[in-house]
């Protein structure tokens, strides 16, 4: 990928001021997401020894079946295809007046939605609260509304991804965060409200993020909904509806299942793990994805597309490679500082999972071809297979297997629509895959995984693991993996930290005398 290859893959011309996004400052714009994200997992971070230690395995598993019931309702509101219409029909529009119509159109659309998802909560709460072993109807409501709020700051926040703001995106993620993280401390350390006070935090945090930069968003441009677009943007959407749910019966199903057979206390334990394994895509992939999803659109339809993509796939999968390789060889370690003794059983379930993540990962970039060249009905029949593979080894491994069962089932499902989604997509778009690079990273990543299962758990071992960290990219680097023009960005983006550094220092230093 050459520098002009570069420039051009965030060159939209329509995207209001951003067709100058060359190298630089796209990873600029990346550094800054990835703060953002590494924010994120901080206060997860925080979060996680909290639960582990105010909430037991039960309540930890309650909490999961509730956020996602609650997920499930979000997908029913249409959230996941008005996100995918914001950078649609905004990144696509012509004119500003285009775009200022559009995104109020979109903002119309999802704010009906969640009175609409409210009301429904309130309604069918005590049906809701029967079928998942949970007493108190307001519990249940208070689960549900918490996961209908995430989508009031998710539209302005979406808006500015499309803009690449990515300055305002952290600091808006960044208000959230402490938010929420403040509401939770108060009420699960002091006032010791166990799981209602983790669900208030989200509720209280999402509510004023929303309207705050929904405020800011239409004070600027103005609120001008355009009613001839309102079905286009509806119809765009609602095949992510159906695509939304099947694809939660595959993603979430596990969860369900292993309620189920096993009970909250192993459902708890599992999705420690598996919240540690996201991990790999939060802090890796997102920062990435955040600037290529605003600026796929043009590359897409440049001359020299299906080779960019191809570079472009495993750029962006490759840092995410090198974090769940992290995340597994520390995983016993991890889970020892964040986690009470009670979790142990997650080190167990984070590899799979972590492979799993990978290969969503795989899927998630295989999309993209459906997004531009508005194919998303393709992408649903794509979602159904995939989904009825998964049910089927859900309803089969996980009575058997239990947590384990669980993780097996979510690997090979994961396989089958990673495999599925790009074979699919190379019928809409024909992707140059770098299959010599991607075959010698995911080989050597396996080797070091594997060899460090024979490392002993102590202090020795922990020095064996930490020389294999630091030896895969410098291997990487000597065998010429990482092509020349990826040294020379990552040296450039090496030194340019390091001036940074050298600079705050001098500045901390002159403040002192």
């Amino acid at each position: 990928m050459t520098s002009n290859d570069f420039t051009q893959l965030a060159s939209n011309p329509k995207a209001d001021g951003n067709s100058d996004l060359g190298p630089a400052r796209f990873l600029k714009h990346t550094a800054v997401y990835g703060v953002g994200s590494m924010l994120l997992q901080a206060v997860n971070f925080v979060l996680l020894p909290l639960y582990t230690h105010y909430l037991e395995p039960s309540d930890f598993g309650i909490l999961e079946i509730l956020n996602r019931t609650g997920d499930i309702l979000v997908v029913l509101l249409m959230a996941n295809g008005i996100r995918a219409a914001t950078f649609t029909f905004y990144c696509q529009a012509d004119s500003n007046q285009a775009r200022v119509r559009n995104a109020s159109t979109v903002a119309l659309v999802m704010w009906s939605g969640c009175l609409l998802g409210l009301l429904f909560s309130i309604a069918f709460a005590p049906v809701i609260g029967n079928a998942l072993g949970i007493e108190n109807d307001w519990l249940t409501i208070l689960g549900l509304a918490a996961a209908i709020s995430q989508m009031l700051p998710a539209l302005p926040m979406a808006l500015m991804q499309t803009r690449v703001e990515s300055i305002a995106f952290v600091w808006s993620s960044v208000f959230t965060l402490v938010t929420r993280l403040s509401v939770i401390v108060l009420c699960v350390v002091i006032m010791r409200t166990g799981v209602w006070g983790v669900l208030m935090g989200t509720l209280v945090a999402n509510v004023g993020a929303g309207c705050i930069l929904s405020f800011r968003e239409f004070s600027k441009s103005g609120f001008r909904p355009d009613l001839t677009t309102l079905f286009p943007v509806i119809r765009f959407a609602w095949p992510f509806v159906p695509g939304g749910l099947i694809g939660f019966a595959m993603m979430s199903g596990d969860r369900y299942f292993l309620l189920n057979s096993a009970g909250p206390e192993s459902l708890g334990i599992y999705s420690l793990g598996a919240r540690l394994a996201s991990v790999v895509t939060t802090v890796c992939f997102a920062p990435f994805f955040k600037v290529w999803s605003a600026s796929m659109y043009t590359v897409y339809q440049s001359p020299n597309s299906s080779q960019v993509v191809g570079q472009m796939f495993t750029r962006l999968l490759a840092p995410s490679v090198f974090a769940g390789l992290l995340v597994f060889l520390f995983r016993s370690e991890i889970l020892q500082l964040l986690a009470s003794p009670e979790y142990s059983g997650a080190a167990t379930i984070i590899g799979p999972m972590i492979i799993s993540s990978l290969l969503i990962t795989a899927q998630i970039l295989g999309d993209g071809a459906f997004y531009v060249y508005r194919r998303s009905r393709t992408k649903l029949c794509v979602t159904i297979g995939s989904t009825i593979v998964a049910l089927v080894l859900y309803s089969v491994l996980i009575p058997l297997f239990e947590m384990w069962g669980a993780a097996l089932a979510v690997v090979l499902s994961s396989t089958f629509y990673a495999s599925a989604t790009l074979m699919t997509a190379q019928t809409v778009f024909r992707i140059q895959f770098e299959w010599g690079r991607l075959l010698a990273l995911a080989g050597i990543t396996l080797i070091l995984a594997v060899t460090s299962n024979a490392v002993s758990p102590d202090a020795t071992g922990i020095a064996i693991k930490v020389a294999l960290a630091f030896a895969y990219p410098v291997f990487l680097w000597k065998v010429n993996i990482i092509s020349q023009e990826e040294k020379v960005t990552i040296t450039r983006a090496f030194l340019t930290i390091r001036r940074f550094l050298r600079r705050l220092t001098g500045f901390v230093r002159r403040s002192e005398g």
